[in-house]
């Protein structure tokens, strides 16, 4: 069940948009913001291979080493 919450653009989506309000919210731009962003981005390239059906995202763990890597690359210096 937690591996389909994994693969649900929906949940990435909705996660990171709770996240980029929290951010509006607290302000500190060093965790919340990233997280995010890169929520947002996974869900959407999750929503354009449901729609498009391509496949970019093959895997789940796939899904977290490109979250956890747009974090990296969006975390401001």
């Amino acid at each position: 069940m937690e591996i389909a919450m994994l693969e649900n653009p929906d949940i990435w989506l909705i996660a990171g948009t709770v996240l980029i309000i929290l951010e509006i919210f607290v302000g500190s731009l060093v965790l919340f913001l990233p997280l995010g962003l890169a929520g947002i981005l996974v869900g959407l390239i999750y929503k354009l291979q449901v729609n498009f059906e391509f496949i970019l995202i093959s895997n789940w763990a796939y899904a977290l080493v490109i979250w956890l890597s747009l974090i990296h690359i969006s975390e401001p210096t």
